[in-house]
């Protein structure tokens, strides 16, 4: 049986084969792999406008938010 070392020592030109074939086969592979990590989870959306003249940020945040919040909580059917 021959030693890895000696073999790699007396056959240069069939590592360096080898070696260009797997960076090659690594390349290829790394190119046409499609992974995504993040799923398409094509959630619904509901978006909403709500004109209220005369309100600074402060009480939008604190009565119309927490409003909607409440009510569109119900509407996922934990309710």
């Amino acid at each position: 049986m021959l030693n890895p070392v000696d073999f790699a020592l007396k056959r240069p030109i069939t590592i360096l084969v080898a070696m260009v074939a797997l960076i090659a086969g690594g390349w290829l592979a790394w190119q046409r792999i499609r992974v995504d990590i993040f799923p398409a989870l094509n959630l619904p959306v509901v978006y909403v406008c709500q004109p209220y003249g005369g309100k600074d940020a402060q009480q939008m945040a604190g009565l119309i938010t927490n409003y909607y919040e409440y009510h569109f909580l119900l509407g996922s059917g934990n309710g």
